[in-house]
């Protein structure tokens, strides 16, 4: 089998032309698949990249024909690529759904057998590349990792230490450590040592006070320091000033026209591709209500709720965990009809009115003016807390991707404009 990399980015480049906001590859980046300098050794591109959305996305191309059926190749691979990188970054007692080796590595996790299995696929992976021999860099990491795993588990085992949670193993706190003294040496990347020294007193007082640098190269692990001087610096006979609370400023919310294209219930009932994701948000949306203690109710369930596979929910079967259970949510066809019209109503109001405030009060009067909710009605007790989270969740989740889509583009244009510009001065214009 082959995996080709040039069928990613044809994925890609169709996902970047859906005409809605919501996208399945959002998180990867165009220069993700043309890396060079330090984006070559970040190990995010490369986790997204070879993601399961990346190879459901490739199986779902294949099944609506845009691409050849030798692709599944590509798709199979990115898969086990995702696999490994699940298996070095599993962190929770409890296995998650889908993601078997997404956990702590104990005695009945497999994760051993499967190192095994993929230490001997790692080693046989073959790359095409022009003017090279031998193994790449990242084929050889991979195979040292595997068996530095392999051995760091059998020595915590025979010494009495279980469970193992791989995601420990890193070194991304030193990383933000010298990184926080090399700034407070006024970014200096070359500290003499009494710099160094200083700058490592400082950061521990600051980090052991307050919230430290902004952005930080690793997650929240959930640990908690034992001790720090906060005690010392606040006084606990503090009280809440009137500014914590501020009073909601009231703006006139001007109404802008909406239209809502008439042709979402006929996308959705076809199960065409564009409205995929759209559907893949719906079941989010649906995942939270559920979950939520005050949905209980029948009917309001046989409405948001798909019991049979519709077309429109393909790409959420793909990305079903197993064969033999579902363990996804799929949405009915009314659900997701009304969340592709908000969709579409959002873009209409940033459009018109991106420099008013007060945008989810016109947005949210647009919506329950002009999407169809009928299918709620059935319920009267539930109906208006219903129409009120579905909006709010769309909302949420598709003004931030509306406002990165923009930025792309603006990006883009300018590039560009820049790249004319040079142009024009070496021909002298």
């Amino acid at each position: 089998m082959q995996a080709r990399w040039k069928e990613m980015i044809q994925v890609y480049e169709e996902d970047k032309k859906a005409p809605l906001i919501f996208r399945s590859l959002h998180k990867i980046k165009d220069y993700y698949f043309s890396t060079t300098g330090e984006d070559s050794m970040k190990v995010k591109i490369a986790a997204q990249t070879l993601s399961r959305s990346m190879a459901t996305r490739i199986f779902i191309s294949v099944q609506y024909g845009v691409l050849p059926s030798r692709a599944v190749a590509t798709a199979t691979f990115v898969s086990q690529v995702d696999e490994l990188f699940d298996s070095l970054n599993g962190t929770s007692l409890v296995v998650p759904d889908g993601k078997p080796f997404k956990c702590a590595v104990s005695e009945d996790s497999g994760h051993l057998a499967f190192w095994l299995q993929a230490y001997n696929k790692v080693s046989q992976w073959n790359f095409l590349r022009p003017n090279r021999r031998g193994k790449p860099p990242s084929q050889l990491g991979w195979l040292y990792t595997l068996k530095a795993f392999q051995e760091i588990w059998k020595h915590l085992k025979a010494s009495g230490i279980k469970p193992f949670k791989p995601r420990n193993l890193n070194q991304d706190a030193l990383e933000n450590l010298f990184g926080a003294i090399r700034s407070s040496c006024g970014c200096n990347e070359n500290p003499t040592v009494c710099q160094f020294i200083g700058g490592l007193k400082t950061q521990v007082i600051n980090n052991l006070t307050g919230k430290g640098l902004g952005s930080l190269n690793c997650e929240d692990d959930g640990f908690k320091l034992l001790s720090n001087l906060k005690s010392l610096l606040i006084s606990p006979e503090a009280g809440t000033s009137a500014l914590d609370n501020p009073a909601p400023a009231t703006e006139q919310v001007v109404h802008a026209p909406v239209s809502i294209a008439s042709d979402v219930a006929a996308l959705v009932s076809a199960g065409s591709m564009e409205c995929l994701s759209v559907a893949y948000v719906a079941g989010y949306i649906l995942k939270r209500l559920l979950l939520n203690s005050k949905m209980n109710c029948d009917t309001c369930l046989g409405s948001l709720k798909s019991d049979n596979l519709d077309p429109c929910n393909a790409f959420i079967a793909a990305k079903e965990f197993s064969d033999n259970s579902q363990k996804l949510y799929y949405p009915s066809e009314e659900l997701v009809i009304s969340v592709g019209q908000c969709v579409l109503i959002i873009e209409e109001v940033l459009k018109d009115n991106i420099e008013k405030t007060g945008l989810m009060d016109i947005i949210n009067f647009q919506a329950k003016a002009q999407v169809d909710f009928g299918f709620l009605e059935h319920c009267s007790h539930h109906s208006t807390y219903l129409k009120d989270v579905i909006i709010q969740s769309v909302c949420k989740i598709g003004i931030p991707w509306f406002c990165n889509r923009q930025n792309r583009d603006m990006r883009a244009e300018r590039k560009v404009k820049l790249s004319s510009r040079k142009y024009k001065k070496l021909l002298h214009q």
